[in-house]
């Protein structure tokens, strides 16, 4: 339990950090059912169009700043 609390502690200190600056660092994730933006994500497991989940999030510089990480969604499967 404690190798949690330190994981969990270090998330918020950086969640934290993220905020402080100025202008704040941005975060975002993709809904279900929204295509796939390969600029801002790479693809998990399998390949596809529509997202059925995100996996990790994308993160830029600030809001409709440069991309400092790219994140992770899981797209729907393709039925063939």
């Amino acid at each position: 339990m404690e190798s949690l609390n330190l994981y969990i502690d270090a998330c918020i200190e950086c969640l934290w950090l993220m905020n402080v600056q100025d202008p704040p660092m941005y975060i975002t994730c993709l809904n279900k059912g929204d295509n796939y933006e390969p600029a801002h994500f790479n693809m998990f497991l399998v390949k596809g169009k529509e997202v059925e989940y995100t996996v990790w999030p994308a993160v830029f510089l600030h809001e409709g700043g440069p991309l400092v990480s790219k994140g992770y969604v899981k797209p729907k499967e393709q039925l063939q």
